[in-house]
């Protein structure tokens, strides 16, 4: 699976939640890495954040599946985002996506989503018999290729949660199935990460940078929503 997410929270939380369920992982950090290592490699399937640098997942989707028409190939793309507004899931769809996840991620609803897809494909006629994680080896060399469907309806991820406080030890820590030291160490990285990004944010703002401001407020949104 390739994760392609530019938050270093998120990612570790993400690789967590798919190497627990044993799938092999690797990361994009941008839309731009995502492109080039799906050109260079063979993945069974990408989980793609959808605001960005360099290239976001939306502009992604759309080169991956242009080439994708060349090679009558197609690789199942999850978009992950920590917004959830009307018209998000729209988009998506009309990029090319296959799924669509809000921030902060459930490990359950991510299984669910992966294993969907991943039965949905046409297994190559040389596989006999395989099981989900096989099927998400990088570079495997087992293609699934996706039947043809007419208006196909998106896998809906659930409505972004009621926060109802600042920081919730408990929820962050059934994500990690229990795993104390993990969102220990999440949470330092969270914190070297904050004042980061509040500073690109300023910047932003000050620059009257739109573009940058929105990706900035996505990415420390998405980071802490990890402890709501």
């Amino acid at each position: 699976i390739l994760l392609t997410e530019d938050g270093i929270v998120n990612q570790k939380v993400a690789v967590m939640m798919l190497e627990a369920r044993g799938y092999n992982v690797a990361i994009a950090n941008n839309g731009l890495e995502a492109v080039e290592r799906v050109n260079r490699e063979r993945f069974d399937l990408v989980l793609m954040d959808v605001q960005m640098p360099e290239m976001d997942g939306l502009e992604a989707t759309r080169v991956i599946r242009s080439r994708e028409n060349e090679t009558d190939s197609h690789t199942p793309i999850i978009a992950m985002t920590a917004h959830v507004m009307k018209g998000d899931r729209e988009r998506c769809l009309d990029a090319g996506m296959d799924g669509y996840l809000a921030k902060p991620i459930r490990a359950e609803t991510l299984y669910n989503m992966i294993e969907n897809l991943v039965a949905d494909e046409v297994v190559d006629e040389t596989i006999t018999q395989t099981t989900a994680p096989d099927l998400a080896r990088v570079g495997s060399g087992h293609g699934v290729k996706r039947e043809q469907r007419q208006n196909e309806v998106l896998p809906q991820g659930p409505e972004e949660p009621h926060v109802e406080q600042l920081f919730n030890w408990d929820t962050a820590l059934e994500q990690l199935d229990g795993d104390e030291k993990t969102l220990k160490d999440i949470a330092e990285m969270f914190m070297m990460q904050y004042p980061k990004l509040v500073q690109a944010i300023r910047g932003s703002i000050e620059n009257d940078d739109m573009s940058e401001l929105r990706r900035n407020a996505h990415t420390l949104k998405g980071s802490a929503a990890v402890f709501s």
